[in-house]
């Protein structure tokens, strides 16, 4: 996990990645390290925790479809 930070920090701190790709390269690295700490803090990977993983993952499909079209619908996103 540790890892995962310090590559984003050190990506756009030391200038690797352009800077038009620097939020969405941050963006990918957190929902990366969110699935990771779900999975092994929470001990979702263990048996018995259908139920959870079923209401996090329709929780997820229906916010980020909401999410994106609220954004389009205020403008945030100008292309």
């Amino acid at each position: 996990m540790i890892f995962l930070t310090l590559l984003s920090f050190l990506a756009v701190g030391a200038d690797l990645i352009p800077r038009s790709f620097a939020i969405p390269f941050i963006l990918i690295l957190a929902v990366i390290q969110f699935a990771l700490q779900l999975i092994f803090f929470m001990h979702l990977k263990d048996k018995d925790h259908g139920w959870a993983t079923a209401f996090m993952i329709s929780g997820i499909f229906v916010t980020v479809p909401t999410i994106a079209a609220l954004m389009l619908l205020i403008g945030v996103v100008k292309y």
